[in-house]
């Protein structure tokens, strides 16, 4: 490993599982290491990312909105965490209230 740990000196995650994986010495000696780094760079390294999503279905979802179905919240809480100008969306057909009717 000391050799592996020479070549990667300096690098970031990504570009030293770019080294390890192709050199096939390494990866028959350590078939399991592959994995274990792709888990790594997977995990995020704060919570930044989930709080953010928490504060904004916060948001979202308040007191006088509380009886949004899911499908809702979700596609509110993409377009706020996308940053997406409300002028670009395009909007599905909106049906008409009337009050005759009720609201449906």
């Amino acid at each position: 490993m000391d050799t592996l740990h020479i070549l990667c000196g300096g690098l970031k995650m990504y570009q030293a599982l770019m080294v390890y994986s192709s050199n096939l010495d390494y990866v028959g000696r350590y078939p399991h290491m592959i994995k274990l780094w792709q888990a790594i760079l997977v995990n995020p390294a704060s919570t930044v990312s989930c709080e953010r999503g928490f504060s904004t279905q916060n948001h979202i979802k308040s007191t006088l909105r509380c009886s949004l179905v899911l499908e809702t919240l979700e596609a509110q809480m993409r377009v706020t965490m996308a940053k997406i100008p409300i002028e670009a969306c395009e909007p599905k057909a909106v049906p008409t209230f009337s009050p005759s009717l009720g609201n449906h």
